[in-house]
C-alpha cells in the first residue's frame, strides 16, 4: 500500500502507462503537439514550461550574445527582455502606435543598428502587428524576427495563424490566456534546422530525444540546455 496524506491507493491499480502521461513525453502533451500542428499548421512545435521559457530557448537557438542588440516594444511584459538580457543582449526599447498598441514600424526602423540581432514584435492583445513589412525589412537586413503571439490563440493575418509568420514564434497557456494549462507555453520554428538543437536545450542539453528515437547509441550531455518542457 502507498499511503498519501489521508489517501490510500493500491500498488497494483497504479498502472505505469498512467504514470507516463505526468511526464512531457507522455500521451497527452505527444496529443497536444500533434493537434496544434493539425490545426494551425505549426510545423516544427514545441511545448514549453511557459512563454518565458520559449524566448530564452530561443536567444539560445540564435546564439545570442554580450554586444547583439534585441528590439522589443517598450509596452511589453518584462519576459520579453529578461530572456536576452540574461545572455548579455542590450534592449533597444521601441515606440509603439496609438491606435493598436502595437510597435511603430516608423521607430523601429530608427532604432536598428549593425549590432540588431533581432526583433520581437508583440501582437497585442491578439491583434496583428502589420507582419509583411517587418518581414521585408528583417530579411534585407539579416535580422531575426520573433512573434510574441503570447495572447493570439485562434488569430489570423489572412489565412495563416499569428506566429507562424517570424522565424521564431512563441504562444502563452498561463492562467491568464484564453487557452490555459495554468502555466505552459510554445517555441514554432520556422527554420528545420533549429529542431534538432531545440530539442537538446529543451532535453536539458542531452540528446534523449535521439537516443529515444535510437539514432544514438549513448544518452549523452551534448550542449548547454534547461528542463524548459512542459510537464
Amino acid at each position: 500500500m502507498i499511503k498519501f496524506n489521508n489517501y490510500i491507493y493500491k500498488k497494483k491499480k497504479i498502472q505505469l502507462d498512467q504514470l507516463k502521461t505526468l511526464s512531457y513525453s507522455g500521451e497527452y502533451s505527444n496529443k497536444c503537439e500533434i493537434i496544434f500542428k493539425k490545426k494551425f499548421k505549426f510545423k516544427n512545435f514545441f511545448l514549453t514550461k511557459s512563454a518565458t521559457a520559449a524566448l530564452e530557448t530561443i536567444s539560445y537557438l540564435i546564439n545570442i550574445k554580450s554586444g547583439d542588440e534585441v528590439i522589443i516594444p517598450a509596452y511589453n511584459y518584462f519576459s520579453s527582455a529578461n530572456a536576452f538580457i540574461m545572455r548579455g543582449a542590450k534592449i533597444v526599447f521601441c515606440d509603439i502606435n496609438l491606435d493598436d498598441l502595437n510597435i511603430s514600424f516608423d521607430d523601429l526602423k530608427k532604432k536598428i543598428t549593425t549590432k540588431t540581432k533581432a526583433i520581437i514584435l508583440m501582437h497585442y492583445a491578439g491583434k496583428s502587428c502589420e507582419i509583411p513589412k517587418f518581414q521585408k525589412l528583417c530579411k534585407e537586413k539579416k535580422i531575426f524576427l520573433i512573434e510574441d503571439a503570447a495572447q493570439c490563440i485562434n488569430s489570423k493575418l489572412g489565412k495563416n495563424f499569428l506566429g507562424s509568420f517570424g522565424d521564431f514564434g512563441v504562444l502563452s497557456f498561463h492562467e491568464s490566456k484564453n487557452l490555459s494549462c495554468g502555466d505552459g507555453g510554445a517555441i514554432i520554428i520556422k527554420d528545420k534546422k533549429y529542431v534538432k538543437p531545440a530539442h537538446q536545450y529543451l532535453n536539458k542539453g542531452t540528446n534523449r530525444s535521439d537516443f529515444l528515437k535510437g539514432k544514438s547509441k549513448k544518452y549523452d550531455w551534448v550542449s548547454l540546455g534547461s528542463n524548459s518542457k512542459i510537464s
